[in-house]
């Protein structure tokens, strides 16, 4: 759910790139921008752990799919590291949220986070 939410509002905001400019114009303490940086990068590598993730577990699903004696269990060790990694995921997103809610001050976090169709 949370993943699903941060995609929801990533698609809103734009991407990293959006984000880190966005930071830049916002945050004029420069040990701040830089730490509020810092986070959204984090954000990217746990995006791009999970997009992997999702891959290869779509590709062994794949070749799963071609056995005709794939079992319950053969099944269920394929989805494992998907659900595990869906997981790690959402820690690090909840903890990038509340990181970056710490280093900006309200009205940064309003112009880096705008309203929709504000």
């Amino acid at each position: 759910m949370l993943i699903a939410l941060f995609l929801f509002l990533r698609s809103i905001f734009g991407g990293a790139d959006v984000l880190e400019a966005r930071i830049e114009d916002a945050v004029a303490d420069p040990d701040r921008r830089k730490s509020a940086i810092e986070v959204v990068d984090r954000v990217a590598v746990v995006e791009d752990a999970l997009a992997e993730q999702t891959q290869a577990t779509s590709e062994a699903l794949r070749r799963l799919h071609l056995r005709h004696d794939a079992t319950r269990q053969d099944y269920l060790d394929v989805l494992q590291p998907l659900e595990e990694a869906r997981r790690e995921a959402a820690r690090g997103l909840l903890a990038a949220r509340a990181d970056l809610r710490r280093i900006l001050t309200r009205s940064e976090w309003r112009d880096v986070f705008p309203a929709p169709g504000g």
